[in-house]
């Protein structure tokens, strides 16, 4: 059936995407990065945001143009963008603008890193090279504590770090920091466990 003729097919289309892209990537344990090097448009919008890191090219843009087409935003964009800007300035996109250029989605704080078209691709495999080589557990712990923040309370917030803490103080890497702190080594060999 086709989905521009059927309600309960967008629908279902939608809840398969949102179940095997969008909420995979947001829970994923590791930190994730997109790397944008032209115009994001609609869902490629929703699967950047949804990344913890944008490294994105100076030439482009970021388009929603969901209420001109009479749609509403989707691709998890009505979950993260309030989280990354605020809910003004994202109803201000999503109603209004419908575009921002690199260096407006900078100024918004949806950009991680402002680079050249030719350098984007290797400044995230550089940004993800940076990740991997770092105690891969703690960040994973990290992720969860401050994505899980935006929904909890303090007291939720707290035990989570409590919980994270102990977890993040018996990997070896933490044993392997304390090493190294104690031989004023300041360039770890981070393990991921």
């Amino acid at each position: 059936m086709d989905v521009l003729q059927s309600p309960d097919a967008a629908d279902k289309a939608m809840r398969l995407l949102h179940e095997t892209i969008v909420l995979p990537l947001l829970r994923l344990a590791k930190p994730t990065i997109a790397a944008v090097n032209a115009v994001a448009a609609g869902a490629g919008v929703g699967l950047a945001l949804a990344c913890d890191f944008r490294v994105v090219s100076r030439e482009a843009d970021f388009v929603l143009a969901f209420s001109r087409i009479g749609l509403v935003p989707d691709f998890g964009v009505s979950y993260t963008l309030p989280r990354l800007v605020g809910a003004a300035r994202a109803k201000e996109l999503a109603f209004i603008k419908g575009r921002l250029t690199a260096e407006e989605a900078s100024q918004w704080g949806l950009v991680t890193e402002l680079c050249a078209p030719d350098a984007v691709l290797g400044r995230a495999m550089e940004l993800a090279g940076q990740l991997a080589a770092g105690p891969t557990v703690a960040l994973g712990l990290t992720k969860r504590m401050l994505d899980e923040s935006l929904s909890s309370s303090v007291h939720e917030a707290l035990r989570l770090e409590a919980e994270s803490q102990r977890d993040a103080w018996s990997t070896t890497d933490h044993k392997i920091a304390c090493n190294a702190f104690i031989q004023k080594n300041d360039m770890p060999s981070f393990q991921g466990r």
